[in-house]
């Protein structure tokens, strides 16, 4: 299987999902003058979490604190402004496919389709009156 390197500290992002204790899925409140840097050590911290999740306060979060979570699994991060995450370990199937199969790992950009399956040859259909749905319908009275 193939490995999936860390990830960086990604900002504008959340891995939704999958919160773990002891933070759970209201997170951790973490004070004011905490960083990022901070959640991450929690989570370094805690057996079994391979990612976290971090917002500073006032953003989406309660005003007065940050807010951490602690993620056991990954799936595919969604667009969240106010949120950033970061990956801490190499996973096995990737961050965005959970279900790899042992040919979508033999896959790669630059992978041709096999000549014994070529494309679809389309023919031009003959000329016929066809209506489509998206107009204005007549209904008798």
């Amino acid at each position: 299987s193939t490995s999936v390197p860390p990830t960086k500290y990604i900002r504008g992002h959340d891995i939704p999902g999958n919160d773990m204790d002891p933070c759970g899925s209201q997170g951790c409140s973490l004070p004011m003058s905490t960083t990022y840097l901070d959640c991450e050590a929690k989570c370094n911290a805690t057996a079994g979490c391979i990612a976290y999740v971090f917002s500073v306060a006032s953003c989406d979060t309660p005003a007065g604190s940050n807010v951490c979570w602690l993620k056991s699994s990954v799936g595919a991060p969604s667009l969240q402004p106010c949120r950033n995450y970061r990956v801490l370990v190499p996973l096995s199937k990737g961050p965005y496919c959970p279900l790899m199969t042992e040919w979508g790992t033999k896959v790669t950009l630059g992978t041709q389709p096999l000549p014994e399956y070529p494309p679809p040859q389309l023919l031009p259909r003959p000329a016929s009156p066809w209506v489509t749905p998206n107009d204005l319908w007549k209904v008798p009275p």
